[in-house]
Parts: structure tokens; C-alpha cells; sequence
């Protein structure tokens, strides 16, 4: 009995080495340990970065941090050297592993890659004024604004929006701490019409570059500017304003009232308070007084009669003849009146 046993105790104790055995061998081919998963370092950026950031000095735009390698990045790197003076093709967010996809292709082809399908770059002359002073940057998004200047013709327009500046000078790439440069010419990305419509203003005129926020791309219609336009709607030194603007003008409400001038040197008059209209139709006569006050209620209207001419008066007979009497006496004989 008691070898028997003994025998069992020996075959349990081989079964539990033979288990143990196999169960530290799986976990080797699984890279795990008791202790936990197997970890494996990518790098991550440390801050926002923008497209077109040149890792010139990768350690200071990423840092190292560990995944477990069930779960790291597929495309991710492992080294700052693989990186060294590559391009972000894409902007990346602050701990966002940095992936393969996130780059440039190294080469001469770098430029060329960041044109937009569809669109092709194009240069065009600059000052300091003309990029915000510097800070249109490769990779900025812009709004071109064009001046005409022809005397009274002139006139101001956004003519292209949300353009890609694709590089300055010939500098194509920057890195998220570049500061303002001037430089003396930009490369827009342009669709192929807009290179024909950017090439015919900037040879009959100034263009501007307005620079836009990171992530903004509305389109704004505008309209273009004129002189005549500048001048009426911001002349506030006189404070004269375009007429068509006054609400007076262009739906009165009233009618306007004559002005009259009055001499402080004139002697004052009777009705000094009003101003008097005369109307005059033949030798009919109507006075209007229109009250300065502005009151309508106290206008007053007097009218005449005509004008009758007093009648001729009427020969009288002289007393001394009375032509209606009879002549006396026959012929040859004189009336009494003849002496």
C-alpha cells in the first residue's frame, strides 16, 4: 500500500514540474512575464506642431514614452536619428505618436509633394507691408487682396482666398518656432485659372496678402472698394456724409422749410416771426406766411380781390348852353344865346 503510495505522490509531482514547465515556456513565446505586458518606447510630440515643421533637433519637439506592444504604433519610431531633418506632411496634436504617414518622403521631391491635386504654385514679388510684416510663413493660409490704382478709377478687391503658401524665398519648410522673416517673394498653391487671374493683377497693380487664423477657411463675399466709395463713406473730418444715406432724403416726411436769411442790421419789421410768400396772377394777389417756428398750424394765407379802377367821371353840359333846346327864330334871324 504504501508503494502504491508513493507512486502516486511521484507521478503528481512530475505532472505539476511538466505543467509548470509548459506554462513558463508559453509565456516566454507570448513575450509576457508574470510581472506584466511587454513594453516597447515610440515617440510622441510634446507639443502642437503645424504642418511643414522641419525636425531639425527631434528632441525638441518629442519625447520618448512607453506602449504596450500589443498596442503600440504600427508606423510609429523608436529613435530620434530616424527622424533627423525630416518634414511633418500633417499637422499633429500634442501626445500623438508620430507615425510614418506624418512624414515627407526625403528628396528633392519634397517641395513638389506639398502642392495640392489640382492646383500648382506660383511666386509672386513681395515687401514687407505686402506679408504682415513678415509673418506669412510657408504652410500660413492667405487671403490676396488687389489694388488698382488709376486716379479716379482706383479701386480695391479680394480677388483669391484661403491660398497655401507653399514657400518663402526658397525656404519651402520651417519649424514651429521660426520667427518673422522678410522676405521678397512667396509661393502660392493656385488652381490653374487663379495663376492666370494672380499673374494679370500683379502686373496692373499692388497685391496685399491678408493672413489668415490657423483653421479657418470661410470664403467671404466682398465687395470692391472704389475711391469715391472710400471717401463718401469715411470722410469724418467734416462730418458730411453721402446724401442717399439720409433717411430724411430718402423718404421725407415732411416738406422741407425755405431758409431766410436775416440781416441782424435790418431794422425789425412787423412779422419778423414769419416768412412771406407773395403770389401774384394779374390783379389777383395771395400772401403766404409760413411760421419760422416750423409750426404748419400757424401758417397763414390772406387773399385779394382784384384791383377795380375808379370809373371816369361824366361830362357835365355847361349851364350856360343847353344844347337839347330848340333854335328860335326863322331865317335870317339870331337866337337869343348868339348875343
Amino acid at each position: 500500500m504504501k508503494s502504491k503510495t508513493m507512486i502516486l505522490m511521484a507521478v503528481a509531482v512530475g505532472c505539476g514540474l511538466v505543467a509548470s514547465f509548459l506554462t513558463s515556456r508559453l509565456l516566454a513565446e507570448r513575450g509576457k512575464t508574470p510581472e506584466g505586458p511587454v513594453m516597447r518606447k515610440f515617440l510622441v510630440a510634446k507639443k502642437n506642431l503645424p504642418v511643414g515643421t522641419v525636425l531639425k533637433d527631434p528632441e525638441k519637439y518629442f519625447e520618448e514614452k512607453e506602449f504596450p506592444e500589443d498596442s503600440a504604433p504600427k508606423k510609429g519610431f523608436e529613435s530620434f536619428d530616424a527622424v533627423q531633418n525630416r518634414k511633418l506632411s500633417k499637422p499633429i496634436s500634442a501626445d500623438a505618436p508620430l507615425s510614418r504617414d506624418d512624414l515627407m518622403d526625403g528628396g528633392k521631391g519634397d517641395f513638389e509633394q506639398n502642392i495640392p491635386i489640382g492646383h500648382t504654385a506660383i511666386a509672386i514679388k513681395v515687401n514687407p507691408e505686402s506679408i504682415v510684416g513678415g509673418f506669412v510663413r510657408p504652410f500660413s493660409k492667405v487671403d490676396v487682396i488687389w489694388t488698382y490704382n488709376r486716379a479716379a478709377d482706383s479701386l480695391s478687391k479680394t480677388i483669391l482666398q484661403d491660398l497655401l503658401v507653399l514657400g518663402a524665398d526658397q525656404e519651402a519648410g520651417r519649424t514651429g518656432d521660426d520667427p518673422a522673416k522678410l522676405v521678397t517673394t512667396v509661393t502660392l498653391a493656385v488652381k490653374p485659372e487663379d495663376a492666370q487671374k494672380l499673374t494679370l493683377a500683379a502686373s496692373q497693380g499692388h497685391l496685399v496678402l491678408k493672413l489668415r487664423r490657423i483653421g479657418d477657411t470661410e470664403i467671404v463675399s466682398t465687395k470692391p472698394l472704389t475711391l469715391s466709395d472710400l471717401i463718401r463713406k469715411n470722410d469724418t473730418s467734416s462730418g458730411t456724409t453721402d446724401p442717399s444715406d439720409d433717411p430724411d432724403v430718402k423718404s421725407p416726411t415732411k416738406p422741407t422749410k425755405p431758409v431766410v436769411d436775416i440781416n441782424p442790421l435790418d431794422p425789425p419789421v412787423k412779422d419778423a416771426e414769419y416768412f412771406v410768400q407773395v403770389f401774384q396772377n394779374g390783379q389777383s394777389r395771395t400772401v403766404v406766411k409760413h411760421p419760422l417756428d416750423g409750426k404748419d398750424g400757424d401758417t397763414k394765407v390772406e387773399k385779394s380781390d382784384p384791383v377795380v379802377s375808379p370809373k371816369a367821371p361824366e361830362k357835365k353840359a355847361d349851364p350856360g348852353k343847353n344844347p337839347a333846346r330848340p333854335k328860335l327864330g326863322g331865317p335870317g334871324e339870331k337866337d337869343p344865346d348868339d348875343y
